[in-house]
């Protein structure tokens, strides 16, 4: 059987998992290991799958964009944004 390769949390989404790793104690450094230990929790193994669709990310991304609509749209409004 292959031995999975794995890395320190790099992304975003990779290191909300590696602060979960640590918070319980699975792992022993705050970088983390992706992917999770198979000791650690069916929490931070599910994390790890909506990490690696990098929904997060997304989320944070659409929330810029969302404030920056917003913004562009006050300074064009017809009161000048005030």
């Amino acid at each position: 059987m292959a031995k999975t390769q794995t890395h320190a949390a790099r992304s975003l989404d990779e290191q909300f998992v590696a602060y979960f790793e640590y918070d319980e104690g699975c792992v022993k450094t705050t970088e983390g290991v992706i992917p999770p230990p198979t000791n650690c929790s069916e929490t931070v193994q599910t994390l790890y799958g909506i990490a690696s669709w990098h929904l997060f990310s997304a989320i944070v991304a659409a929330a810029f964009l969302g404030m920056m609509i917003s913004l562009t749209m006050s300074v064009f409004a017809k009161d000048g944004g005030h």
